[in-house]
């Protein structure tokens, strides 16, 4: 699947507000939890078979959403990744993971096993060294996420996600 992109301008927060009006005014899914992290909006749906069952709040399932957003020229973008696709994003609230029980033995069940081990990892500090390929770089900024390469002080983006993969030098 694709990225959906709106042609007229928004903000940030009025972009999330259309994502989220999206999902509620739906006949068949509500949003019950949701948070931004970075790009990311995290979204725990109910879903329901038909508008009756949606009024009488009778859910046939609830999952977690990632909503990818990017803006490009001004206009801002989403694509949507439920968790059954087995996302890369592993930033989602725990607390998410206890509001829609998923099915252990498909590609959510992988995903949510990387979802708690990025929360049981340290989170990187300012001053953290990590080898990233053949190179060492420092944590020099968290927001917004920095790394100085020691080789030669160029300075890259890089945040939790790829430092997690990363090899911490201690």
């Amino acid at each position: 699947m694709g990225w959906t992109f709106h042609y007229q301008k928004m903000s940030a927060k009025e972009h999330v507000a259309s994502i989220l009006n999206s999902w509620n005014t739906s006949e068949h899914a509500s949003v019950i939890a949701h948070k931004s992290i970075e790009r990311t909006l995290w979204l725990v749906v109910a879903t329901f078979a038909t508008k009756a069952d949606k009024i009488a709040n009778k859910e046939k399932m609830r999952l977690i959403v990632a909503v990818l957003r990017d803006k490009q020229d001004g206009q801002w973008g989403e694509k949507e990744v439920s968790e059954d696709m087995g996302p890369c994003e592993v930033n989602c609230p725990l607390k998410f993971l206890e509001l829609a029980p998923g099915d252990a033995g498909s590609y959510s069940g992988d995903w949510r096993k990387r979802v708690i081990a990025y929360h049981s990892q340290p989170k990187p500090k300012v001053g953290d060294k990590y080898t990233i390929g053949e190179h060492d770089y420092q944590v020099i900024l968290t927001k917004p996420w920095r790394v100085k390469r020691l080789s030669d002080g160029q300075i890259f983006r890089a945040g939790p996600r790829v430092l997690a993969r990363a090899t911490k030098i201690v």
